[in-house]
């Protein structure tokens, strides 16, 4: 694709950040001819953006939008006019924290939305957006559990996923960056880019997508991040510590994983930091100290008491101290927006008069530095943080003041190429790096299999140095499988060899693996690198043992290049529709699809002769965050075909992954014509609705057996089944001997595929129901129940604290309120399958937080006429439910008390919701919660949570805190799980370790 050749750059503070990374050489240009309109807490809608905009659009081929803080402005919801007129002309500028509200950013959600769409109209294709304070805020979200956390999150106001679809056209997706490791491309709580934000920014810009931009960064760093230290780091053992901002921001890149430093080199927080004399090469000292408006003597003063830190610290002959806080200041002093605002107001404040106090300490002087060299060392803005370029030069400058020159060459060529300048990508004549590698010489083969890379290639180099113009083949291999074969003909960054051949081009990398691969990789397989294919020859580093990190990276490479084959079209989701919920508030939902769309739902079986079908595998969590992929294997014709009606999916798209050709070999067959029946899954709401789905074909060819895929490889016979399925089948009059269980690649003379009956979140077949509710029915027999008057409430409050649910403060005190009102309180996990349908048969109102109990009702027979469903978490409604009620005919009321939540725990509204169920006469009076402390009930279930994780690593102060809980905590179940946990901590150890200090 062409690029353009003109671009304008749009945005608040973020897009400043990017001009003045770019004016003082931390990064290259992205594009020669490439305009900036940025202001700091400027909001899109602003006067100075909307002017810009009409000013350059028809000069430019393009218009990339980087979007900041949505509240921007928010001061506009004071001004009369705009309240009268809706006019946002004028000067709107920061945020007032004390505007901030749900319905006041509601307001300027709208007038984002409005202004996003106006420039869309006008500038079609010309427009990109991308959403990036919302992306880090939203990350961060996630990370901290807020929202309902992963898979449940839902902001009251701002969402990504809402606003990327409804920008599709010109937006960029970030969605799929949410469960990766990016906290390093952003600075500080504004989301200000890093060097590695700046990067992937670039490769945005050049037409890659979130995911591509996020690979290309990993790799480039994985590369060339080296280039941030001298050449011969690795041969030093270094300690960094100090109090120091840039010892804080070196602490955090490290920790966000920004860079990586040598393995030599510590950096050690300073409360931690032992006397070390002699055990290091160097030693680095960043101290914060600086001045503005002390006197002569005071200055004096401060720098006495700091060299008495210093000397406390025992740090011997080796240690350095760098001034950086002080020095950063005068930088950004003589910055044109400052005026000299951080100077200090006495010479002996200066740095260089700080350098030259410090005596008897040996320094590592920063003040010779020119300002045109150095403005690029220090952050945009205010914050005093070293920059990509400012780290580079400390690391230099710790073992040599006369590095400092290559810092700033080794630094421009990694930024030349870790921003796809090719016209930069040769070492700096200046390095000559020691690989620290010891190569193997096979005959005349060298090189090292160094694993794999950041963005899930496997990797390292290998060469003939007799030969340097011939590129080695590598053979790479699972056990004794060959798996892929990769040339050393890519560059290798940090390799010189003599004098000849082409540089540093001897890296091999793998490319993505199939994901027929991953089905046979796990923790701990071993993967090998050979010069010769038949694997007897291994490089150095081989084999390499498979981490949970690697294995992710391998996943992640797998699926980008197909991740658009399993996301369902936007069209075959369906448009949104709201269900109101009783005034309190609105939830989301999808339309049904019509049945007669073949590309979700085929309307007749599919025979396939000779089929295979595959064990299925689980997958790692990551795959279900990065495309909501939860296991792998698949169904295929006897050409190798994969068969895409057998997969299993949702409203959202496919979450069963499988290669699109048939790569493992059967190990079975069965000679005899069967049924396909889909997945079993171990849950039991999903079981019910996805396992049974096909649920009509079993009645329809009742001779034939049944063949199910099940992710356990535990279970090997249907009469190892968990009770409740067991139970579910003999309610549908399915006898165990008919199910067959596939838990090796199998193949069938013939294989009945049918079509769904149901799906989750978007379809639910009338005659589906009906049959399965008449097989029951007739299954129940005598036992089936008259209709009663009555109520019933599905209980979540003895469930243990370690299910998956929300645990919800106070419910067992809200279930002795209902008991005093007449409602039947039942505890669905005390209960057999059969006796929940008979309860849900005979009551005629079910009140419940959504959750699987409630879809019991698509086997029951009869229904109650209303149902509550109470959310657990500020989230959208399941669509299930809305389902449920139009096809059973049920009455569905949907209540959000929700005050707040976080990852396991909620805290709701009961006096609310005990109103809503007055109003429909379920109750008589309202629920009083000024009898108990429901938010310090929050406080200690979330308290509990965290002492539970940490139960083999808990000190005394933390049990302490158990016997709080158990004295306090209104939870049964989580006082007497921190009851056993505590006694279990207070049995006399047989190495009483614990005690040993005593």
């Amino acid at each position: 694709m062409q690029q353009p050749k003109k671009i304008a750059i749009v945005g608040s503070s973020h897009v400043s950040w990017w001009e003045h990374a770019i004016k003082t050489g931390q990064i290259p240009k992205p594009y020669h001819d490439i305009t900036f309109i940025g202001l700091g807490a400027m909001p899109i809608w602003g006067d100075f953006i909307r002017t810009g905009i009409a000013e350059i659009e028809d000069q430019v081929d393009e218009i990339f939008l980087l979007l900041g803080d949505f509240r921007h402005g928010n001061r506009i919801l004071l001004d009369e006019k705009f309240l009268q007129t809706g006019d946002t002309s004028g000067k709107f500028l920061n945020i007032a924290k004390e505007l901030i509200s749900d319905e006041n950013d509601k307001i300027l959600l709208g007038l984002i939305i409005k202004s996003l769409g106006d420039l869309r109209s006008r500038l079609g294709s010309k427009l990109r957006i991308l959403f990036w304070s919302l992306t880090y805020r939203e990350f961060q979200s996630l990370e901290q559990g807020r929202y309902g956390g992963r898979g449940n999150y839902r902001h009251p106001v701002w969402n990504l996923a809402d606003l990327v679809e409804t920008f599709s056209d010109v937006a960029i997706d970030t969605l799929p960056l949410m469960p990766l490791p990016i906290h390093s491309f952003f600075l500080d709580a504004s989301g200000h880019p890093t060097f590695k934000g700046h990067a992937f920014l670039s490769h945005v810009l050049n037409g890659q997508t979130a995911l591509e931009a996020y690979g290309s960064v990993c790799d480039d760093f994985e590369s060339w991040g080296h280039l941030l230290f001298p050449p011969d780091a690795g041969q030093y053992r270094v300690k960094i510590t100090g109090d120091s901002i840039a010892f804080d921001a070196l602490a955090k890149a490290v920790r966000t994983g920004y860079f990586s430093m040598p393995p030599s080199w510590e950096v050690v927080d300073l409360k931690t930091s032992q006397a070390t004399k002699g055990d290091y090469d160097r030693i680095a000292y960043f101290s914060g100290l600086h001045f503005e408006d002390e006197g002569p003597e005071h200055i004096k003063a401060k720098i006495a008491e700091e060299k008495a830190a210093i000397q406390k610290l025992n740090l011997g002959d080796q240690a350095y101290v760098i001034f950086w806080d002080q020095w950063a200041r005068e930088i950004i002093s003589k910055r044109p927006e400052y005026r000299n605002k951080f100077l200090p107001k006495s010479a002996e404040g200066y740095v260089e008069s700080i350098e030259q106090a410090a005596a008897p300490f040996q320094v590592k002087p920063l003040s010779p530095l020119v300002f045109d060299k150095a403005n690029g060392m220090v952050e945009f803005g205010g914050s005093f943080t070293p920059s990509g370029k400012g780290f580079a030069v400390l690391f230099h400058l710790i073992l040599s003041d006369d590095l400092i020159t290559t810092a700033f060459s080794r630094y421009e060529a990694m930024a030349n190429y870790c921003l796809n300048q090719t016209h930069s990508l040769a070492e700096p004549h200046d390095a000559s790096p020691d690989t620290g590698l010891a190569p193997l010489r096979t005959g005349q083969l060298q090189g090292n299999f160094d694993g794999v890379s950041l963005s899930g290639r496997l990797c390292g180099w290998a060469l003939n140095p007799n030969d340097l113009d011939h590129k080695v083949p590598v053979y790479l291999f699972s056990g004794k499988q060959l798996i892929a074969s990769a040339t050393a003909n890519q560059l290798w960054a940090d390799f010189q060899f003599g004098d000849g051949g082409d540089g540093g081009f001897y890296g091999f990398s793998s490319g993505a693996l199939p994901l027929s691969l991953l089905r046979n990789l796990r923790v701990g397989s071993e993967l090998r690198a050979s010069f010769d294919p038949e694997g007897q020859v291994e490089l150095p580093g081989s084999p390499l043992k498979l981490g949970q990190e690697s294995l992710s990276k391998l996943a992640l490479a797998a699926i980008i290049a197909r991740k658009n084959e399993f996301n369902a079209p936007r069209h075959q989701r369906g448009d949104d529709y709201r269900i109101p919920a009783d005034g309190r508030s609105l939830f989301i939902a999808k339309k049904l699809p019509p049945e007669s769309d073949p590309a979700i739902f085929p309307q007749t079986e599919t025979v396939l002769d000779n089929a295979v079908v595959e064990n299925i595998k689980r997958l790692p969590p990551f795959f279900k965050a990065v495309m909501r992929a939860r296991v792998i294997g698949g169904v295929y014709h006897q050409d190798g075909k994969l068969e895409a009606s057998a997969l299993s999916s949702s409203a959202f798209g496919v979450y069963q992954l499988a290669d699109p050709t048939l790569t493992t070999k059967p190990t079975r067959h069965i000679d005899t014509e069967c049924l396909y029946g889909g997945m079993l899954t171990e849950h039991y709401g999903h079981f019910i609705i996805e396992s049974l789905a096909r649920f009509q074909a079993f009645q329809r060819f009742p001779t034939l057996p049944i063949v199910f895929t099940l992710p356990n490889p535990q279970i090997s016979k249907a009469d190892g089944l968990p009770a409740y399925m067991r139970s579910i089948f003999e309610l549908l009059g399915i006898p165990l001997g008919r199910i067959i269980l596939v838990q090796e690649t199998t193949s069938f003379k013939k294989l009945v595929v049918p079509k769904i009956g149901m799906r989750w979140f978007d379809y639910l077949s009338v005659d589906h129901y009906l049959e399965m509710a008449l097989q029951v029915k007739q299954s129940l027999g005598e036992n089936y129940p008259l209709k009663q008057n009555g109520s019933i409430y599905l209980s979540r409050s003895r469930l243990s604290t370690n299910h998956e649910g929300n645990i919800i403060c106070g419910e067992a005190e809200f279930e002795n309120y209902l008991k005093a009102e007449g409602v039947t309180v039942v505890y669905p996990e005390t209960l057999t399958v059969k006796e929940q349908i008979q309860l849900f048969c005979g009551a005629r109102n079910a009140i419940g937080f959504v959750g699987s109990g409630l879809h019991t009702l698509l086997l029951c027979p009869d229904v109650p006429e209303k149902v509550f469903y109470l959310n657990r978490r500020k989230a959208e409604v399941n669509p299930q439910y809305p389902l449920i009620d139009k096809v059973l005919d049920i009455d569905g009321h949907y209540f959000d008390g929700v005050i707040k939540s976080n990852a396991r725990v909620s805290l709701v509204d009961f006096e609310a919701i005990s109103q809503t169920l007055m109003a429909s006469g379920v109750v008589k009076r309202p629920f009083d919660p000024k009898q108990h402390d429901f938010e310090k009930e929050f406080a200690l279930l979330t308290e509990w949570l965290h002492l539970k994780r940490k139960s083999k690593n808990l000190t005394l102060p933390d049990e302490q805190r158990l016997e709080t809980i158990i004295g306090q905590c209104l939870s049964h179940v989580a006082v007497k799980e921190a009851q056993a946990l505590l006694q279990d901590r207070q049995k006399p150890l047989e190495q009483p370790l614990r005690y040993a200090h005593a």
